[in-house]
């Protein structure tokens, strides 16, 4: 088996690719794999934390000194690939790009990566909003998560929040709920509601 896959295989389970490396690499007969930084130094025993992904790795090597190497980019992309797209049932996967709630009062979501799963615990890292780069650590994940949105599911969802707003001025008889607000929305979609169209 290939340093990669097996990195894509083990490597989540030990809490994903360490920050601040930019390179795995080991001799393939070696029970050992070794994280650089971009001066080419690792600070910790890389033996301590990842000796069982180094004992899988073991094979005979057919060229003398031969080793492999792994970029991040190149782990990101496989880990990528691996997994299938996550449809919003149960928890987002390790490695997962989804949204994430970030504020129930306002019903913000953000975009976050899903690093790690422990014991019913989500634990990612923001990708933007106000904490962007900073970690997320939530303990009662369900309904915390769901998949990225596609840019006309934003343009509906954003819609619909402004009818909402919009029937709390005193032009409207009473709000509406955001039942009737996709009502409408849906309505006008299907093109029911003539001489209005979506752009």
């Amino acid at each position: 088996m290939k340093l990669i896959d097996i990195l894509v295989q083990e490597l989540p389970k030990h809490g994903g690719w360490p920050d601040g490396a930019v390179e795995c690499c080991r001799f393939v007969d070696e029970a050992n794999i070794d994280f650089y930084d971009e001066s080419g130094n690792w600070p910790i025993d890389c033996g301590e934390k990842y000796g069982e992904i180094a004992l899988k790795a073991v094979r005979k090597h057919t060229i003398p000194l031969e080793c492999e190497k792994v970029t991040l980019e190149q782990y990101e992309s496989a880990l990528a690939a691996s997994q299938p797209q996550w449809n919003g049932e149960g928890l987002p996967p390790v490695g997962c790009e989804c949204e994430a709630l970030f504020d129930s009062g306002s019903s913000q979501w953000c975009r976050a990566k899903i690093i790690g799963h422990d014991d019913g615990r989500v634990v990612g890292r923001w990708i933007e909003g106000p904490k962007a780069y900073e970690i997320l650590d939530y303990s009662s994940p369900h309904g915390a998560f769901r998949p990225i949105r596609s840019a006309s599911e934003q343009n509906r969802e954003e819609a619909i929040t402004r009818l909402q707003v919009e029937s709390q001025s005193e032009h409207w008889q009473a709000p509406i709920s955001a039942s009737q607000a996709i009502n409408i929305y849906d309505a006008i979609a299907a093109g029911k509601i003539p001489h209005i169209q979506l752009k």
